[in-house]
């Protein structure tokens, strides 16, 4: 209906429009009639006439589309009969059956819809699966990661541990080496010597003022070594002069040398104090009451013994080091000459000291006078044998 009043509007427009051109065509041919006598009116007319055949034109087109919509308007009518026919033709029984059908496109439709929902869904569940399964297979990544750590720290630890305990081990050791280094040049020098020539290289010998110098030989040594096998004779001497070795580490004295039989230590290298000339003294009695002990205990076995002479003299001499291997600490001077006369002119059993070591110990020990003695090529020396150290009893404040 809506197309059909549109045509009619249409067509009463175009009328319209036909009656005002011819109306404006008249008008014009009346002007023209006027305008004759004139160029100017001519071409007037001229255009007037151009104008019509434009709106002539126009007015086709017009009834060309408007006969055009009036045949589309015939076809929908016709359509909309045709339709309403069919329409009022279909039974009851197709429009169930057209009703059932689209019910059953809505069931299919729903149906799809729900499986497509579903696999949705399962899409989402085997997608969160495969997410718990990455996260469980990375963590249990991560602890495998964490065991080898935790195992390769272990490790580690172990090998520290070990290492830190081979250091100990190997730090002990060297220090137990260097320790034995130590004390096996302790053994051939004094301390102050060694100490300066391990610091420096080297040690220079000293001059010192007054040194008590002490020998001590064994008498018929050479034959007793006519009644033991060498390694009896050996044996003995190293028993006898280790005990002289504890003698003179007690009483601070220093060992020099010993030259087969012959023993020597002093007093007074490299320190010295008051008492160290007593100290000296001391040391020989302890000697030979050592070597009458040992005596007496050999003798009980029926063996072969020794006996010892001892003798001491104090005076100036240099002490020192000199060499590059093999050190050892010596002393020189005409003072070691003359302890060593002291000691041959001794007596066995008997500590036997000069002039010069008995001023300094007559305070302290009995002694007795042996006059002046001949010492080769010194001439005659006044001597004394030590005969026991005098008891000193502290007052009690």
């Amino acid at each position: 209906m809506k197309k059909l009043f549109l045509i009619l509007v249409l067509t009463t427009t175009l009328s319209y429009i036909s009656v005002a051109q011819n109306s404006k065509l008249d008008t014009a041919t009346s002007k023209k009639g006027w305008r004759l006598f004139g160029n100017k009116k001519a071409r007037e007319l001229e255009n007037l006439s151009r104008e019509k055949g434009k709106i002539e034109n126009e007015k086709k087109q017009l009834e060309k589309q408007n006969q055009d919509l009036y045949l589309q308007q015939h076809a929908l009518d016709s359509q909309l009969v045709a339709t309403n026919q069919s329409l009022k033709l279909m039974s009851e029984a197709q429009v169930k059956a057209e009703f059932r059908l689209l019910q059953q496109r809505q069931l299919l439709d729903s149906v799809t819809y729900s499986k497509v929902i579903d696999s949705l869904k399962i899409s989402e569940q085997q997608t969160a699966l495969e997410q718990k399964e990455a996260e469980v297979k990375l963590k249990r990544s991560q602890t495998n990661l964490l065991i080898v750590a935790v195992f390769a720290m272990l490790c580690l630890a172990v090998i520290f541990y070990k290492s830190m305990v081979n250091v100990k081990k190997y730090s002990k050791i060297i220090d137990a080496e260097k320790n034995k280094a130590e004390n096996l040049l302790l053994n051939i020098l004094p301390k102050e010597i060694a100490e300066e020539l391990k610091k420096n290289g080297y040690s220079e010998a000293r001059y010192y003022p007054k040194v008590s110098v002490l020998f001590s030989d064994f008498v018929g040594f050479t034959f007793l070594a006519e009644k033991l096998t060498p390694q009896e004779l050996v044996a003995e001497l190293d028993y006898c002069f280790k005990r002289f070795d504890r003698i003179m580490e007690n009483n601070k004295i220093e060992k020099i040398k010993t030259i087969g039989d012959a023993y020597m230590a002093a007093g007074g290298v490299p320190i010295s104090d008051d008492e160290t000339h007593i100290r000296v003294v001391r040391a020989a009695l302890e000697m030979q009451e050592f070597v009458e002990a040992r005596k007496q205990q050999r003798k009980r076995d029926n063996l072969p013994y020794f006996e010892a002479r001892v003798g001491i003299h104090t005076g100036e001499l240099v002490a020192g080091i000199v060499g590059e291997k093999k050190f050892a600490f010596d002393l020189w001077g005409d003072t070691v000459n003359i302890a060593s006369r002291v000691e041959s002119v001794s007596l066995p059993g008997k500590v036997n000291i000069s002039e010069d070591t008995y001023l300094l110990i007559k305070d302290r020990f009995i002694c007795s006078d042996r006059g002046k003695k001949d010492i080769k090529n010194r001439g005659e020396k006044g001597m004394y044998f030590v005969e026991s150290e005098i008891m000193v009893v502290e007052e009690l404040v």
